[in-house]
């Protein structure tokens, strides 16, 4: 089902390109997810996403993976974390690891994942509670 949508924002990418407009690249995050779902202050948590890209012609392609932690709407500190990368048409995955603050306020938090090449960008967003 993930690689049906994958495949499924490629296709619909390609439908709106106007004829003769240069083959940009193109990116769909399929999925978001913090591991685990529940954690307490202390431990770390895994943010991670996956997505696919398609470099059309290129050999690869530079991608910007985007991790934002939000409390009560508000990004947390030092967030958005952003990293760049060359990828290779596919699916790959990325993870960015957090410990929690001894001090966090236990609740539930956002995780919005984001990643963007040359023709556009894709997001998901899921959330993850912080406990005593």
């Amino acid at each position: 089902q993930v690689e049906r949508l994958g495949r499924h924002c490629l296709l619909l990418h390609e439908q709106l390109r106007p004829n003769g407009a240069p083959r940009e690249p193109v990116v769909a995050l399929l999925s978001a997810g913090a591991e685990p779902q529940t954690v307490r202050r202390g431990e770390l948590v895994r943010l991670a996403m996956t997505f696919s890209v398609d470099a059309r012609s290129a050999e690869s392609v530079k991608v910007e993976e985007s991790y934002l932690l939000t409390f009560n709407d508000k990004p947390l500190p030092k967030f958005p974390v952003r990293r760049t990368e060359a990828r290779e048409t596919g699916e790959h995955r990325g993870v960015y690891t957090q410990q929690i603050p001894s001090a966090a306020t236990p609740g539930t938090y956002r995780f919005k994942a984001e990643v963007c090449v040359k023709g556009g960008c894709s997001s998901r967003t899921t959330e993850f509670k912080i406990t005593q």
